[in-house]
């Protein structure tokens, strides 16, 4: 039975069911196709996995007429040979995408499958039919638009273009419409002719009546009007019906007679912009169409968006049910070891078939062959070796061909298993250019053995290194570059290639102190004095690294002892910068020249000078070589003493003094080696400075400061004492207007503190340029948080000022006590208040007033301590942010403190004040949104009785109130905290 005559319709009667145990067996005839044997194991698919299910038959219930025809359904028997055809289709999973799909159906009469045209299937169709259409309204619009003249041939070309890009759907059509193009173009040009001679006339008659015209108020005019007479007779016009050029004409001679000859005013034709000549059946011919092919083309957009949003949802679904069915086959598999995924299975039933075929997809669709064998994986690649392509350049070009993906991993395992499947041993790409490039750059010597006996070799330069030379130099082993070497005919070359991270082989081996590969190279032809662009060579690779016995093999080689690098200076600058005495030592005891300066204009003696220990002998021996470098300065006009000073080398800076060494000169920031030491904490380096150097400690940078600024950056109170003995002035001022004790404040420094105002000339309340005193700096200490106005670290350095007895805590408007209570300190703010009960009474600053910074912080406490009889805070106080007290409060959501200002007798009603216009307005607006989110029940709960209380105290809200605040915030958004007389205000722009 034949394809065709299994093909039935679904609705059409079927013959006599036939259950399954009566069918015949197979005839003993046919052969029976052997189990297919796994590669690796030996074993059938049977054999390691269950065996086929038995088919239930079931009666599937009838579907109604209309979902029979929308899906078309098509019957095939299971005894066809598309049976085959379908089981293999099943296994590919999206194959409906193609508008078709299939579906097993078990039934009393034998096992069929029902083919479905998708919902897919049919918008192709409709595309199919959307394309057809365009083309031939491609074909029409070119066609409506031929032009004349010289254009035919271009727009010609392009309607020839158009009928060949259509395809089948104009199959026929191009001799025929070639011919008729043909016939066309010739009538059009004869047309044309005829219609340019008219059209002279025409322009010689109009300009006969402008003439004419013109004469009128001129002597002899009539003369060349009556040329008009002579022109009929001579030149012999078509009637206007039958030719278009002449209604165009005639308009036109009609509006020459009016304005030349009668004096009228050019007349506004119906149609501004088209002008006269356009006839309204024209215009409305070219707008209906310009309107359909605007109709069209937004039609076929909408269609194509639809078909793609439908399509990327189907594909999304597909996506989702694939990871779906993944995820039950691996739940499935449960313990069970595949030993190889990627087999195909021959087709012999039963549940191991979809199993094996589902492996297959996801390793073929997840596998990355250059990625594992640069993992070393062999045993990924292995698993997959039917989809293993060893001649094949990954697609970024990163790893290059399979073998130098597993070269570069290092592992010979992987190599070898890529050896096995015959590569090409010279293909070339990737980072690292070839196999053997590769291999050199795992540093596995193993690897680059097997690489050369199977054939490989450095023929071709190029990669990061540029020969595997390089990296094995830069990589790998001295045995290793002598495997390589004996390849190479060319070795002076070779070793002389640039490339790498240092440039040359010579400079990587004795950047890694390889001794015995740097003189394998030296052997083999390499320059000693080889540099890279920088001017980096051996030697200074060597001596920054402190590699000893290659420097004694470079030298003894004849390498040049004072080059100079734009990196490390000289040899002895790098030996010296990276703090290795003994290779220093070694390159002083050869002919080297200590008096030259790198790129920043650093002498050795500088680079020994900042060592913090170890390099004393060094410096001691340059020192003595060259004394009358003692006082040279670098580029930012730094000595040796200044850097001795800053890396706090007590033994250089000792010997910098007996040498006199100048402790007053200047850096580049006029300051001298004392600013450093003491901004440093190097209390000793401070003691030697200002008893055997002298230095001044009143000395200013360009700053301001003086050195004792510097002792609040460090905890080491020595250096403050050294200071201070030695007649420092406790109240120097900055250029910024602070002054020592405003930097031990901010800095938290206790013990700072307590020696700066134990000091009998000590001012306490010295305003700095922001108008704050120290005890404000206090309150807004930050050890180095920069978190300001939210954060006290020390409040002990708040008690110790406020103990003294010229504390004013009114100074600057009372900001220091509104500052306390902002951060909730009881204590402080009593203590303030006790000092000055003028505090109390202070509006304006930063907050209102103490009262309205002590509901900000939320201490209920606080606020009962100055609603008391004794302070008596004004509770309806307006200014500040927030406009008064309540709307603080509420503001931040502190329900206790709004309940007890309104039994107080603050005012729920006010409008027009602050930030968002009235207290009930702003409500939980200066809570982050963030905590908002986080805790949305909470604050939601706040917001809700903090209105509940104010409505009851008499706030009301009215139509506009959320307008209203919306106002409120628009009008502050401008606003700026800004310093005035008395202190700080909240102002508008207008004002500043």
């Amino acid at each position: 039975m034949d394809l065709a005559d299994a093909l039935t319709i679904r609705d059409a009667p079927s013959g006599p069911s036939v259950p399954l145990e009566d069918l015949p067996p197979l005839s003993p005839e046919l052969p029976v196709p052997p189990e297919p044997i796994h590669p690796i194991s030996g074993q059938s698919p049977s054999s390691r996995t269950a065996t086929s299910s038995t088919a239930v038959a079931t009666d599937r219930p009838s579907r109604p007429p209309s979902e029979r025809l929308s899906q078309v359904p098509t019957r095939l028997s299971h005894s066809t040979s598309f049976s085959t055809f379908v089981r293999k289709a099943k296994s590919i999973n999206g194959l409906s995408w193609l508008g078709v799909s299939f579906d097993k159906e078990e039934s009393s009469q034998g096992r069929t499958w029902v083919i479905k045209v998708t919902k897919a299937g049919r918008w192709f169709v409709y595309l199919h039919l959307i394309i057809t259409v365009v083309s031939i309204f491609n074909l029409i619009t070119a066609i409506y638009s031929w032009p004349s003249g010289a254009e035919s041939d271009v727009m010609l070309q392009k309607i020839l273009t158009a009928v060949s890009k259509s395809g089948s759907r104009l199959e026929g059509l191009d001799n025929e419409f070639l011919k008729w193009i043909n016939a066309t173009k010739l009538r059009s040009t004869e047309e044309e002719a005829r219609l340019a001679e008219e059209q002279t006339r025409w322009n010689a008659l109009l300009k006969v009546f402008e003439d004419c015209g013109a004469s009128q108020s001129r002597p002899n005019g009539t003369d060349a009007c009556n040329n008009i007479r002579h022109f009929f007779k001579s030149n012999p016009l078509p009637h206007p019906d039958k030719s278009p050029i002449a209604k165009r004409n005639i308009a036109q001679l009609d509006r020459i007679i009016r304005r030349v000859h009668l004096g009228e005013s050019q007349p506004k034709g119906p149609y501004p912009g088209f002008g006269h000549d356009i006839s309204f059946a024209k215009l409305a011919r070219g707008i209906f169409l310009w309107v359909l092919i605007i109709s069209f083309c937004l039609f076929g957009c909408y269609v194509l968006v639809r078909s793609g949003k439908r399509m990327l949802r189907i594909y999304r679904q597909y996506r989702k049910e694939s990871k779906k069915e993944d995820d039950k086959i691996d739940e499935k598999m449960g313990g069970v070891e595949v030993e190889d995924n990627s087999i195909p299975i021959i087709a012999t039933g039963g549940d191991y078939l979809p199993l094996q075929n589902n492996l297959v997809k996801r390793n073929l669709r997840r596998f990355d062959q250059h990625a594992a064998a640069a993992r070393g994986s062999v045993i990924d690649l292995i698993d997959n070796h039917l989809s293993v392509k060893v001649n094949e350049i990954d697609q970024n070009n990163e790893y290059g061909s399979l073998l130098s993906a597993a070269s570069r991993s290092g592992s010979l395992q992987t190599v070898e298993y890529v050896l096995s499947r015959k590569p090409d041993m010279h293909l070339q790409g990737g980072r690292y250019h070839s196999a053997l490039q590769a291999g050199a750059h795992s540093g596995n010597r193993s690897v680059v053995q097997a690489l050369l006996r199977a054939g490989a070799r450095d023929t071709s330069r190029g990669g990061f290194y540029g020969t595997a030379v390089n990296a094995a130099a830069e990589k790998g082993s001295a045995e290793m570059l002598l495997d390589l070497l004996i390849h190479y005919t060319d070795e002076e070359t070779i070793v002389n290639y640039p490339g790498g991270t240092y440039g040359h082989a010579v400079i990587a081996a004795a950047a890694r102190g390889d001794q015995k590969a740097v003189e394998i190279l030296l052997s083999k032809g390499a320059l000693v004095d080889q540099s890279n662009a920088t001017g980096t060579t051996a030697l200074h690779q060597a001596a920054a690294n402190g590699h000893l016995q290659t420097i004694e093999v470079l030298l003894a080689w004849g390498a040049n002892i004072n080059p100079l690098s734009s990196v490390y200076g000289t040899p002895l600058h790098a030996a010296c910068r990276g703090e290795h005495a003994e290779a220093a030592k070694r390159l002083l005891a050869t002919e080297v020249d200590v008096s030259i300066k790198d790129h920043r204009q650093r002498l050795p003696l500088h680079e020994a000078a900042q060592a913090k220990e170890g390099l004393d002998d060094v410096f001691q021996e340059i020192l003595r070589l060259r004394p009358d470098l003692i006082n040279e300065m670098d580029a930012d006009k730094t000595t040796a003493l200044h850097l001795a000073s800053n890396a706090g080398n007590t033994s250089n800076v000792n010997s910098l003094l007996d040498a006199k060494a100048d402790c007053s000169a200047s850096d580049k920031f006029q300051a001298q080696p004392l600013f450093g030491a003491a901004g440093r904490g190097h209390a000793e380096v401070v003691m030697l400075l200002l008893r055997k150097g002298n230095a001044d400690p009143n000395a200013k940078n360009c700053f301001g400061r003086v050195a004792l600024h510097g002792p609040a950056q460090t905890n080491d109170v020595r250096v403050q004492e050294y200071l201070i003995n030695a007649k420092a002035e406790v109240n120097a001022i900055g250029s910024d207007g602070k002054t020592p004790l405003h930097e031990a404040c901010n800095m938290g420094r206790i013990k700072n503190v307590e020696l700066l105002i134990a000091h009998p000339g000590i001012k306490v309340n010295e305003l700095d340029n922001d108008q704050f005193p120290p005890l404000y700096k206090a309150l807004c200490s930050s050890d180095g948080n920069k978190d300001y106005f939210n954060k006290c670290v020390n409040r002990e350095i708040v008690t110790q000022l406020l103990q003294r007895a010229d504390i004013d805590v009114d100074v600057s408007n009372g900001i220091a006590v509104q500052e306390a209570a902002r951060k909730g300190y009881q204590t402080e703010v009593e203590t303030m208040l006790n000092k000055s009960k003028a505090s109390i009474q202070m509006h304006g600053g930063k907050y209102g007033g103490v009262l309205q910074a002590a509901c900000i912080s939320g201490n209920l406490s606080l606020v009962n301590l100055l609603l008391q009889p004794d302070y008596h805070a004004d509770i309806n106080q307006q200014g500040g942010e927030f406009g008064c007290p309540l709307a603080a409060a509420a503001a931040y959501g502190h329900v206790a403190i709004v309940r007890r200002l309104l039994e107080a007798g603050a005012n729920a009603s006010v409008a027009g004040i602050g930030r968002y216009d009235s207290p009930l307005q702003s409500t939980c607006r200066a809570v982050d949104e963030s905590c908002k989110a986080k805790e949305g029940r909470k604050w939601a709960s706040v917001e809700d009785q903090i209105r509940s209380l104010m409505r009851e105290y008499g706030a009301e809200q009215e139509d506009g109130d959320d307008k209203r605040a919306r106002v409120g915030e628009e009008r502050y958004r401008d606003w700026r905290w800004v310093l005035t007389p008395t202190g700080w205000e909240w102002i508008p722009p207008g004002e500043m």
